[in-house]
């Protein structure tokens, strides 16, 4: 546990735990105060540590009741770090790893790993996939088809070009 270290030094100490931990191929993980920390953090582990793999989990951007709906940039944060985690696990590559996170993002609850691992698209360099399970994946996890992609969340499709955000 650290605590109490002057920003910046707090990058350099976090790096060099996150590659003492890489032997024995855990990740490290450090709760930041709120969001604004945890940006400055990740921008002073890449200073310290280029070799470092750092994800990024922010908090939700509203309560649990409100009457609107998290921030799709948010949604994708989330489930893109998700992801990424659930990679780290998969990945024969090993590098030192930190998931940054806030005190908020850990006490809200996370889809759990089995259903991110089936609902998931692997596209890989060289591999054909077929337009129809892109376009059924999509639909399938919220994703609005339109005629010219703007937002996150949105995808078109028009021949066998295909545009996602």
């Amino acid at each position: 546990m650290l605590y109490g270290a002057p920003e910046g030094h707090d990058a350099r100490v976090l790096s060099a735990k996150a590659r003492e931990l890489m032997a024995e191929d855990r990740v490290l993980m450090h709760v930041c105060l709120d969001e604004s920390r945890m940006m400055a953090l990740a921008a002073s582990l890449k200073f310290f540590a280029e070799d470092l793999a750092i994800i990024r989990l922010p908090a939700w951007d509203c309560l649990p009741y409100d009457r609107v709906s998290p921030h799709n940039d948010v949604v994708a944060q989330r489930v893109s770090a998700l992801s990424r985690l659930i990679n780290w696990w998969d990945d024969q590559k090993r590098a030192p790893r930190i998931l940054l996170t806030t005190v908020n993002a850990i006490s809200q609850r996370t889809v759990p790993v089995d259903v991110l691992r089936q609902r998931r698209l692997v596209a890989q360099k060289g591999k054909r996939l077929e337009i129809g399970v892109m376009q059924d994946f999509f639909t399938q996890n919220g994703y609005v088809r339109t005629d010219t992609v703007r937002e996150v969340g949105e995808y078109a499709i028009r021949g066998g070009i295909v545009d996602l955000y």
